[in-house]
């Protein structure tokens, strides 16, 4: 347990849904990843577990009264948002905008903004199950230093998945990053603002064998991401990303490459 151990509201494990789609694993939310945390480790630790979903007349497939009560008697936060998708700007050409991961990815920003010291984000099907806490204590400790953490699936197909991330969230932060939607240009060649690509694919430790192109997700959540904050001068101050070099020296080693995270150098 760590020094911020019984301070309640100051961290959480955050989970989204955007309600467009059936939410099927949500009829028996005992069941569930996020269940078993809440019921689990989470209220042993203090930390939160949040969902966050649209308002109601926003949901395709609304929440019942029956998932509501079943997810507060866990003791999951429910968070109802109002929008699924922010404004995008015209420099987003419309294949863009219409592409399958970009509804999905953006609800995610929603975390952003949240009034937390730290917070860390699970898509729904990873399976969160700490056996005795010390890697969620050090990024809980990472991101509230103003580090913002994030994983590539074992240099696959991605310089950054989406499904995990931990970051200090602000509602200040959330607005600047839909200030940035409204401005921002994304190209198929170029990525978004003509930035390019993040590495992935690699081959080894380096980025020497990496391709640098067009890659799963780059219009969406993926991509934007990467390009947000390993370029935070794009739209002011943002969460400090570390360097790659620094990432490697984290404590996961290759197959769990934290990529901008350097939690061991920074984080102490």
């Amino acid at each position: 347990m760590d020094s911020d151990a019984g301070k309640k509201g100051r961290r959480a494990i955050v989970f989204t849904h955007d309600l467009q789609g059936e939410p099927d694993y949500f009829a028996t939310p005992g069941e569930t990843h996020m269940g078993h945390l809440a019921a689990g480790w989470s209220k042993q630790n203090s930390v939160d577990v949040v969902l966050i979903v649209p308002r109601a007349d926003l949901a395709k497939f609304p929440l019942g009264s029956y998932t509501r009560s079943q997810l507060k008697a866990m003791g999951v936060r429910l968070v109802e948002v109002d929008w699924v998708r922010p404004p995008l700007g015209p420099g987003i050409p419309k294949w863009a905008q219409d592409s399958w991961c970009v509804n999905r990815d953006l609800f995610k920003l929603h975390v952003l903004g949240l009034d937390y010291d730290a917070v860390v984000f699970y898509d729904n099907d990873v399976l969160v199950a700490p056996m005795d806490g010390d890697a969620l204590f050090a990024l809980f400790k990472c991101a509230r230093q103003g580090y913002f953490l994030a994983t590539a699936l074992h240099g696959g197909f991605e310089p950054l998945a989406a499904g995990f991330f931990a970051v200090q969230p602000s509602p200040a932060l959330l607005r600047a990053v839909l200030r940035f939607l409204l401005g921002a240009e994304y190209d198929e060649d170029f990525g978004w603002n003509m930035m390019g690509f993040g590495p992935w694919g690699c081959l080894d430790g380096t980025d020497s064998w990496c391709f640098k192109s067009a890659h799963v997700g780059a219009e969406c959540g993926q991509g934007l991401m990467y390009n947000l904050f390993s370029s935070s001068w794009q739209i002011g101050r943002l969460p400090k990303p570390c360097s790659r070099k620094q990432a490697r020296q984290g404590p996961w080693g290759s197959c769990w490459m934290v990529a901008f995270g350097c939690m061991k150098t920074h984080c102490a």
